[in-house]
């Protein structure tokens, strides 16, 4: 057996050798009489795509994807229906779907759809009929720039789902490498970008598809600028599109918005009564007409939109902000604006927004709303949004109430220093400014913001009052002669309140006080003055007749009620 098993090797290496040596030998033998072999050039070989029997020029329409460019794609494939290859029933099917989706608001006149029926199986019908009910498909199997836009078409007709947005995004930035203008693509990568949240990014891409001047893509565009707070220009867009679309209700509600947030209040108003005429069971809008009348000072009608709404809902978070608000701004009830808050509280425990208007009132009230302090509820707030700046005021104004100075120092700097500071802010930060002897810092913002509109009363005073703190006698006794001579009962009221401040003698500024009261009886820094200087005379009937005053004004603030409080222990101690 072995010697079998040998015999079969050998023989298998000489077969080998024969096999390989004689092609060799044959062509040494052969060399010289061989034909020369001619190579022919054969064409390139391409990929035939499924579109590829069709006029490029019709196809770059298409891609291009803007109502006007898919009329004109249309006109050049139209012919008799029966006559349509596979390849262009499939582009209108395509055609079809794009103004369906996205360009609802036109169409080709006489156009005629395709059955789908009748459509042979391809990669591209499948994304489209799954984008019709809502589903992202990535099952085409091709790499082309309608593989990727197909299937984000979902983006148009639905926003039920967004388990798919990162395939998408990643689709979408392919299929603009393939056609960077093309309006369709952009249009929907923008809409994919408001559906993240990144409104700067969705503005991008609908200014590229804004060149189409299709209704979608302003609308969006608007919405998007409205989102990031670029009011003047959303409005430009929006009431260029309420002109042409006066009946529609997205339009309306985005015109009401933004007419409110520019503080267009008669415009809101107006734009908010069309949308109830369409909708009069919208509650969100029968709340948002009631806080538009509360900012337009009409109280009484904005209490009652909020009775008629509490019939049939009373716990609405919204329906006990805006209760809350009246209560304490209108009916000059803060118990009862306090009740209703803390209600919202206890509904809405977790949410920012009733936290931030539970620190206003406990701000502007000097009270506490469950227990807590406005300082303690901007904290709370700031725990769950740290550049919340509403929060960062209040919690200055808490830090400025308890004359914690260099706590709210860096803060209120912070703020001043921000691209969306107020005048409040600024002046607030000056009254810091002056409390911890920084009066260049103070000087500096004030004769800016004085030079900027020196007849606007805010600034003269807050002028006013750096003069007076910095001892710059001359100026502010000039100032104070002009606002004395033709100033309003108010501004009298405050020049005569920053002339005792001038003046040595004591009669002098008592008088100064009486005659600012006289201007204003509600001046509570005269009053609490007055009190002041009959506290330390020790003459404390007098000084709580001026403290119960201020009490009176601010009736929840704790830090009065405690000096209230005291001063009835010394009379009380003086009568025994």
């Amino acid at each position: 057996m072995e010697r079998w098993r040998a015999f079969r090797k050998v023989a298998a290496a000489i077969m080998f050798f024969s096999i390989i040596q004689a092609p060799l030998s044959a062509k040494k033998k052969n060399e010289k009489s061989a034909p020369k072999v001619v190579t022919l050039a054969l064409p390139e070989r391409k990929n035939v795509s499924f579109f590829g029997s069709i006029d490029s020029r019709v196809m770059s329409l298409v891609e291009y994807g803007s109502p006007e460019s898919l009329r004109e794609a249309y006109s050049l494939i139209r012919r008799n229906n029966s006559a349509y290859s596979d390849a262009e029933r499939v582009l209108i099917y395509i055609i079809e779907a794009f103004f369906e989706l996205c360009w609802q608001r036109e169409r080709i006149p006489g156009f005629a759809s395709v059955n789908v029926d009748d459509l042979k199986a391809n990669p591209y019908v499948g994304p489209v009929m799954f984008a019709y009910d809502g589903v992202y498909d990535t099952s085409a199997g091709v790499s082309d720039f309608f593989s990727f836009i197909l299937p984000s078409l979902v983006l148009a007709g639905s926003s039920s789902r967004d388990d798919y947005y990162a395939d998408a995004e990643s689709a979408l930035s392919a299929a603009l490498e393939k056609s960077p203008g093309s309006v369709i693509a952009n249009y929907l990568y923008g809409v994919l970008c408001r559906r993240t949240g990144r409104d700067e990014d969705a503005v991008a891409f609908f200014r590229k598809a804004e060149k189409a001047g299709t209704f979608e893509v302003s609308f969006a565009l608007a919405s998007s600028l409205y989102g990031l707070g670029r009011y003047d220009e959303a409005w430009k867009i929006s009431s260029a599109l309420v002109s042409s679309e006066p009946y529609d209700r997205n339009v309306l509600k985005l015109c009401a918005e933004n007419s409110f947030a520019l503080g267009n209040l008669d415009d809101a108003e107006e734009f908010v009564a069309k949308v109830l005429q369409q909708e009069p069971d919208n509650a969100s809008y029968m709340l948002f007409r009631a806080r538009i009348l509360m900012e337009k000072g009409d109280n009484i009608r904005a209490a009652s939109i909020l009775d008629v709404y509490a019939r049939t809902d009373s716990k609405s978070r919204d329906y006990l902000l805006l209760r809350s608000k009246i209560q304490k701004d209108w009916n000059r009830n803060v118990r009862a604006a306090t009740t209703t808050i803390e209600t919202a509280l206890a509904l809405y425990p977790d949410d920012p927004e009733v936290m931030l208007a539970a620190a206003r009132l406990a701000s502007d009230t000097g009270g506490r709303v469950l227990g807590l302090s406005a300082g303690d509820l901007a904290a709370m707030i700031l725990s769950m949004r740290p550049d919340d700046p509403d929060a960062r005021r209040i919690q200055v104004g808490d830090f400025v109430q308890r004359r914690m100075w260099s706590d709210a120092y860096p803060l209120s700097a912070a703020i001043v220093s921000g691209e969306k500071c107020g005048k409040a802010d600024v002046f607030a930060h000056i009254k810091i400014c002056l409390a911890l002897g920084k009066s260049d810092e103070a000087w500096n913002l004030v004769t800016e913001i004085y030079g900027e509109n020196p007849s606007d009363e805010d600034n003269i005073q807050s002028y006013l009052t750096v003069l007076v703190a910095m001892s710059k006698r001359a100026e502010a006794t000039e100032l104070i002669g002009k606002l004395l001579a033709s100033g309003s009962p108010k501004m009298k009221s405050f020049a005569y309140y920053q002339k005792s401040f001038i003046d040595k003698s004591e009669d002098q500024i008592l008088n100064d006080l009486r005659l600012s009261l006289t201007s204003n009886p509600r001046n509570k820094d005269s009053l609490f003055k007055l009190y002041q200087i009959y506290y330390r005379k020790k003459e404390f009937r007098k000084a709580q007749y001026y403290l119960k005053q201020v009490v009176a004004l601010s009736p929840t603030d704790e830090e009065l009620l405690s000096l209230n409080a005291s001063l009835d222990l010394l009379l009380k101690g003086d009568s025994k």
